[in-house]
């Protein structure tokens, strides 16, 4: 799989914060839409990265891969940073590009809603980002926005091969 330059990625990022700009919300808004995704793309590396050490470690004390994984991989109480529960994750949100069956800001709210569950201390953090929000009669993030997601998501790869800090979701 090829790196994303730092380079490249602004440039994606530029080009959603114009078709969110285009949709007429002020910046105060697509910026949570953009560091919303940001954040779950940043979770999801560590969570893979810790995830990756938790297996490894059980496999080499004897654990059978397998059960490492179902014990321990998907064990919240083995982890010291962020839980990502599946429906969160990088990958689970790739699958669901194409999937017809639920509007992609759907799936992208229920991914921040599961990552707040799982995680007590992002409770009520991540509650104001809502990709199906609605104003009056229409919906606050279009089928544009959505698509405008859709980039954003394909380009991003991995943040730890653009060198971004680990705490950068906390800044």
């Amino acid at each position: 799989m090829p790196k994303l330059s730092l380079a490249k990625l602004e440039r994606h990022l530029y080009a959603a914060a114009d078709r969110l700009r285009q949709e007429g919300l002020d910046a105060a808004t697509y910026k949570d839409y953009i560091f919303g995704m940001l954040f779950l793309k940043r979770c999801s590396d560590e969570f893979n990265a810790e995830r990756e050490r938790i297996v490894s470690r059980k496999v080499q004390e004897g654990i059978v891969l397998d059960e490492a994984v179902a014990r321990y991989g998907e064990n919240a109480d083995y982890y010291d940073g962020f839980f990502v529960p599946e429906r969160a994750r990088w990958a689970f949100l790739q699958s669901k590009l194409n999937d017809a069956t639920e509007p992609f800001g759907g799936v992208r709210d229920k991914a921040l809603g599961a990552l707040s569950e799982a995680n007590e201390t992002l409770q009520h953090v991540l509650d104001h980002i809502s990709f199906m929000r609605t104003q009056g009669n229409k919906r606050g993030v279009s089928e544009t926005t959505t698509i405008c997601g859709r980039s954003v998501l394909k380009a991003l790869r991995s943040t730890r091969s653009l060198g971004i800090s680990p705490d950068l979701p906390s800044r």
